[in-house]
């Protein structure tokens, strides 16, 4: 709480409480300013100068002075831990000043030196202060201390002022009555004539003495919010006023000397009151408020601090605020003033948030080398096993809009990041103070100074790169604008009201499930991701441990925007997790083509995620020569309740360990299972409907692998698109079974690319029997077959291999599961990147007409980049074709292929490999529609 009453031009008995060094001023630390006396007119620097050393004549003497100086800059120079992330140069800041002191200045303009030194260091941790030049010393007409920020008490202009983009400052709250006459959505555009904008680059090149009001900006974004929403702080140094009346939009220049008395208390907090919902009130310490939206079933939090304080009780209250808010449809929680505290104030409440244990940051501080400004080493207590928060099996899952601010700072700072890690959090306002560091207080070789320092930084485990000079980010910039202001409408809760309206009338989010990770050392898993959708795809990328500890999601994208495309690895999803991530969770609002390449050396495989999760999973391959095969089977309890699995073959079963808790994830060889004959397939099956569900199988010298991924559920009808025509370099093999507990009846239909049926086969399928047909250079299919497909009375499961001839140098293995789906519009999410990389694309008609295909080809960034027509495809037949081949002049700007066809239904696929074919692999095309 601020509290500075000036009564003419003396100090009362009253002294201001300074919330940095939390205590009121002594009497003694006040400075008696009835000797200053503001001369009319536009003050110049050499004015302020004059003025400054005219206010503070005492002080130090100058080879005290110099060695404060010293001592100060020598403890930046050795311990200040927030380098990263800016190019402040401190040799250069030594340079500028350390001879002026030592010529002699006065006692103001010291502590102007000293408050601009850190104001360069631009953090919020990291400030000095002369208490009674600073503090001490009304804000009367003249007094040349400059203000920066206005979060807390605006009591000295009676009005709490925000930023606009143009540098004007937003008048939202008002002291009744004011002087000024002032209403909210009036705006303050600067004093004596003179833009704010252009007044702050005086202001701060006169180098007056600094007072911080609530915090300074740690990014230079929120540096510049914060100047200038300090505009009315700053009344005193001015003559007069310019204001535009939001009503009239008439600009007036009034007199500041009105201001001198003007009365009442108002606090900046950048927040407009909610009906139903009460305010925080920092002079009671009533830091955090919560209750119901008049009207709605949304819940609304402000959360002003994470203070330790028991007289705050923020840790009990924000538990109560989750727990009594859990029924609603939505919540809203406003960081947009926060004060900073400690983090672990707010996992018993996160606890009831998240449904995963949580693992997401931790500090570094300053390492022992000085003269290294970056050198680091690990906070000896702010580790990530401290902030890791535990979580509920009735977490909250419904939508949390979170706003925020520069005025979010310190712990306001990583909770407005932390809670993102919240899968259904949304994120609205302006980015966050950046204040991510930890700090001290060196002892001060003299008295009635204050001194704070950042020590070290924070960082997010996922990629270990350090926060500091950088704000959370927001998923929708907006911020409260005149005419909603005017009307008493907070504009940003406003639009979080209109996303939750939007959320929950949308259709249920996408959840894909990547159940396993190359974990060669030399290899590395590529994750290929477009968005199809007109609409922009909001992601949450999330990376889990085995055993269910999740590192939160990755900063390299929070949306996908319509008919772009993302191709990343997963170490550049999740740059330092290589050594602990298991699987990876994708959460979408839009539907999305996936695949995922395995890639080690020597080899490459691929499959598509599954988006859904079952109780039962048929795994259809499993290698019968173990001796020249390994088969692999992974699974993903995705949910956060434990449960049992079993592997299950035909006539055997076995326990599969380390589901018993939520969100892990297990990986084995069916060898470990099945040491001596293993089953020809099996199932996966767990108590609970979460599982998840993949296969991969390779030679046993590593030379090769081919990954699958598993059924829920079988067809009626699949199709075999591939089979290879030069069986001296290829082979192909196609794969049926009966998962059912009964015979079926089966009709196998084979294909040429004309369409003509070569020849039709019935045959009788026991209760799990599973059939093979094989094409290679022994063994061959009916002439001219180059597709196939098997229709049944009862559900099939099934998988084709496509691979190199065994006599070949360079193995491969391709695995496609059957295709059961046929529709008018596919995607093919692969297209070549370099001049070494082929990509080839089959579409078969599966219609009883001629049709044609038009495939358009798109960029990265969705733009449409060329269109091809595939004409006269008849009926069952099949076309193969090179992306290069089909956009001779583009393909190297494409990222995927839109394909779609006005006159009939087709099924397709894609195969691709370096132009050495010492690799390949391939992926089913992704239906457009369900």
């Amino acid at each position: 709480m601020f509290i500075l009453v000036i009564v003419g031009l003396m100090v009362s008995e009253k002294t201001p409480y300074v919330a940095e060094i939390g205590r009121y001023l002594e009497p003694h630390e006040m400075v008696d300013v009835s000797h200053v006396i503001k001369t009319p007119g536009h003050y110049s620097a050499h004015d302020w100068a004059s003025a400054i050393d005219a206010t503070w004549v005492t002080g130090l003497s100058t080879a005290d002075k110099l060695a404060f100086f010293d001592y100060v800059w020598q403890d930046i120079h050795d311990h200040y831990g927030a380098f990263h992330n800016t190019n402040i140069t401190i040799d250069e800041i030594r340079a500028r000043y350390r001879d002026e002191i030592a010529a002699g200045v006065s006692r103001g303009r010291f502590a102007g030196i000293m408050t601009h030194f850190m104001q360069q260091l631009e953090e919020l941790h990291t400030n000095i202060a002369d208490l009674s030049v600073v503090w001490g010393t009304p804000l009367q007409p003249g007094v040349p201390v400059m203000v920066v920020g206005a979060w807390g008490d605006t009591s000295h202009f009676g009005a709490s002022l925000t930023p606009l983009a143009d540098g004007t400052a937003l008048v939202y709250r008002v002291a009744q009555p004011h002087v000024l006459d002032l209403k909210p959505g009036d705006i303050v555009l600067g004093y004596d004539g003179i833009p704010w904008p252009d007044l702050i680059d005086e202001l701060l090149a006169a180098e007056l003495p600094i007072r911080r009001n609530g915090g300074a900006g740690s990014t230079p974004k929120a540096m510049k919010e914060c100047l200038v929403m300090a505009a009315g702080e700053n009344w005193h140094l001015f003559d007069t006023i310019d204001i535009r009346r939001h009503d009239t939009g008439e600009v007036v220049s009034l007199p500041t000397s009105l201001l001198v008395n003007q009365t009442g208390y108002t606090y900046g907090n950048e927040q407009l009151p909610v009906a139903g919902v009460a305010m925080p009130d920092w002079r009671t310490n009533d830091h955090l408020t919560w209750g119901r939206m008049d009207g709605t079933h949304i819940g609304y939090i402000y959360v002003g601090s994470w203070s330790t304080s028991t007289a705050v009780d923020i840790e009990n209250k924000f538990y109560s605020a989750i727990q009594e808010l859990h029924d609603t449809d939505a919540l809203i929680i406003d960081f947009r003033r926060n004060l900073g505290g400690y983090m672990l104030m707010a996992h018993r409440g996160y606890a009831l948030l998240f449904n995963k244990i949580m693992r997401l940051c931790a500090f570094d501080v300053r390492g022992n080398d000085p003269d290294d400004f970056w050198s680091v080493k690990p906070h000896p207590q702010f580790s990530e096993r401290r902030f890791t928060f535990s979580s509920s099996t009735e977490a909250y899952q419904k939508p949390i809009a979170v706003l925020t601010g520069p005025g979010a700072q310190s712990n306001g700072d990583w909770e407005s990041i932390r809670i993102r890690a919240h899968e259904r959090v949304r994120s609205f306002g302006r980015a966050t103070n950046g204040g991510f560091t930890s700090s001290d207080n060196p002892v001060l070789p003299v008295s009635n100074w204050w001194y704070q320092k950042a020590t070290g930084s924070g960082y997010l485990t996922v990629d270990h790169d350090y926060l500091t000079h950088r704000g959370s980010p927001v998923d929708e910039e907006i911020w409260l604008t005149p005419d909603d202001v005017a009307v008493g409408t907070d504009t940003v809760v406003a639009r979080a009201v209109a996303w939750i309206h939007e959320k929950m009338a949308a259709p249920a989010d996408r959840v894909y499930v990547i159940p396993e990770l190359e974990q060669h050392e030399q290899g590395h898993t590529l994750i290929s991701m477009v968005n199809p959708s007109p609409k922009a795809a909001q992601l949450h990328v999330e990376g889990i441990s085995n055993i269910g500890i999740s590192y939160g999601p990755t900063p390299l994208a929070r949306a996908l925007p319509p008919y772009s495309s993302l191709r990343a690895t997963s170490d550049e999803w999740f740059p330092d997790l290589r050594e602990r991530l298991a699987w990876i969770k994708v959460t979408s609002s839009e539907k999305l083509a996936i695949h995922v390449d395995m890639v080690g050396p020597g080899t490459q495989s691929a499959y598509r995620p599954t988006d859904h999760v079952s109780a039962n999973w048929v795994v259809p391959h499993v290698a019968a020569d173990t001796s020249l095969f390994e088969t692999h089977v992974a699974a993903v309890n995705v949910g956060p309740v434990g449960q049992s699995v079993q592997l299950v073959g035909p006539d055997q079963a076995t326990n599969w360990s380390g589901f018993g808790n939520g969100w892990t994830q297990n990986s084995e060889s069916t060898e470990s299972f099945w040491p001596a004959q293993p089953p020809p397939w099996i199932t996966g099956q767990g108590d609970l409907d979460q599982l998840s569900m993949m296969e991969w199988f390779a030679y046993q010298d590593g030379s090769a692998k081919a990954a699958l991924p598993v059924w829920s559920s079988g067809a009626t009808q699949l199709r075999f698109l591939h089979v290879a025509q030069d069986t001296d370099l290829f082979w192909t093999g196609m794969v049926y079974l009966n998962p059912n507990e009964q015979a079926t009846q089966v009709t196998e239909r084979y294909v040429d690319p004309s369409g003509t049926v070569v020849e039709v086969v019935d045959r009788s399928v026991a209760a799990g029997e599973k059939i093979v047909l094989l094409s290679d250079n022994q063994t061959s299919l009916p002439d001219g077959t180059a597709w196939m497909d098997v229709t049944s009375d009862l559900p099939l499961v099934g998988y084709e291999l496509f691979g190199s001839a065994n006599h070949l140098p360079d193995r491969f293995i391709v695995g496609l599961n059957a295709a059961t789906q046929s529709q008018a519009s596919w995607i093919f999410d692969r297209v070549p990147r370099n001049e070494d990389e082929w990509v080839g694309l089959v579409a078969v008609n599966t219609s009883d007409v001629t049709g044609n295909i038009t495939l358009n080809l798109y960029s990265d960034s969705g733009e449409q980049l060329a269109k091809v027509a595939l004409n006269n495809i008849p009926a069952n037949g099949k076309v193969t074709h090179t992306v290069r081949s089909l956009f001779p002049n583009t393909w190297s700007e494409g990222a995927w292929i839109m394909a779609h066809s006005d006159d009939m239904n087709w099924a397709g696929f894609l195969l691709w490999g370096d132009q050495a074919r010492t690799v390949l692999s391939g992926t089913s095309a992704f239906p457009l529609t369900e």
